[in-house]
């Protein structure tokens, strides 16, 4: 990277944004030959068509950090950057859809006790579990990296955390919790775990997005005077009693499922997200078999299916299953590779598509 080349990009413009013809007019005034420019004008017309969006400084800093591994030189890609600021929007909306769920007499838990508690032993879901264990396993990543400055280990753990377990896991799972109105009791645990992924995440993010991470989290509940500010609190360590390989271990199989079917249904079927309709899974794998049976609320609700039927056999030999589209599936886990199909009733979609 070098001036002269006209290939460095200035940091202000990816935090503030900038047009091609500024960055066009920058090559005109700096030292370039002139029978190079046009080289590089053509360069920089073909990276950036648009010019660069602002992305804002937690981006850009969270984007350079992610990008120390062991090489000293760093061949910055914008649209990555592009990227985190997405991630900042992310973590925007998912702490608002938090707060929305802490009333006015909501009181923080106690991370260190809360998991030994009465309440969260006899009322805690297998999903609470689960994303706490999640949680658990980022800190644990974080406490490890930060201190030999793996920063980019750090920043992909918190990274993938928030954004594939918890955001598209977790506050999916818990949605229909709060909508049911008998469910207070339940609802009430599941606000103290949401409080304590937003709160300890917000806590891992701050050194890589100080600005972000400190506006969110002086909105969580809490005394202002003895919160002070993030910068001053204490970095989360990793809690003994969060981990729980069993629980990890069967969500594995359940995540793998919904990924098999909703790969089915988009790349195979061609069919959106969104589209409802039953579906049958055959195998005679007793792990997948009871695992399947036990989360179908789950597997209905984030691979967004009707009806899910657990058979324990190969293959149907019933006739009726010989419209529905078949798919051959294969999970790894424990190095292990366990098999099974899953039949999808899309014969009375297509009927409705004739109509």
């Amino acid at each position: 990277m070098s001036k002269s080349k006209g290939n460095v990009i200035d940091p202000l413009h990816i935090i503030d944004g900038v047009e091609l013809q500024v960055l066009i007019d920058e090559l005109y005034s700096g030292n370039i030959k002139d029978s190079e420019i046009s080289t590089y004008e053509a360069k920089k017309r073909e990276d950036f068509p648009n010019g660069i969006p602002p992305c804002g400084t937690d981006a850009l800093r969270f984007g350079l950090l992610s990008y120390l591994s062991q090489h000293r030189n760093i061949n910055l890609d914008v649209a990555r950057i592009v990227g985190y600021r997405q991630f900042c929007n992310k973590i925007w909306n998912a702490v608002r859809f938090a707060i929305s769920k802490f009333d006015q007499h909501f009181v923080a838990p106690n991370a260190a006790e809360f998991v030994q508690s009465k309440d969260f032993k006899d009322h805690a879901t297998f999903a609470d579990r689960w994303i706490l264990s999640r949680l658990n396993n980022a800190i644990t990543s974080c406490h490890t990296h930060n201190p030999i400055y793996e920063f980019y280990q750090s920043t992909d753990a918190v990274f993938q955390f928030f954004t594939r377990e918890l955001c598209d896991v977790y506050l999916e799972l818990i949605k229909g919790i709060f909508r049911d109105t008998n469910a207070t009791k339940q609802q009430h645990i599941t606000s103290n775990i949401l409080y304590l992924c937003v709160d300890l995440s917000l806590k891992l993010m701050h050194p890589f997005m100080p600005f972000v991470t400190e506006e969110l989290w002086q909105r969580l509940p809490g005394s202002r005077s003895t919160r002070d500010s993030l910068i001053v609190q204490s970095y989360p360590t990793p809690f003994s009693d969060w981990t729980n390989a069993a629980v990890e271990k069967e969500m594995n199989l359940v995540l793998n499922v919904i990924k098999n079917l909703r790969s089915h249904k988009q790349t195979h079927l061609n069919l959106p997200t969104k589209t409802i309709y039953d579906i049958s899974i055959c195998t005679t794998i007793p792990f997948i078999l009871e695992t399947v049976e036990r989360h179908k609320p789950a597997i209905q609700t984030l691979a967004m299916t009707g009806n899910i039927s657990v058979a324990n056999t190969d293959v149907h030999n019933d006739s009726i299953y010989n419209t529905w589209s078949l798919a051959e599936h294969q999970i790894i886990i424990d190095e292990q590779t366990l098999k099974y199909v899953s039949y999808h009733n899309v014969s009375g979609l297509e009927k409705k598509k004739e109509n």
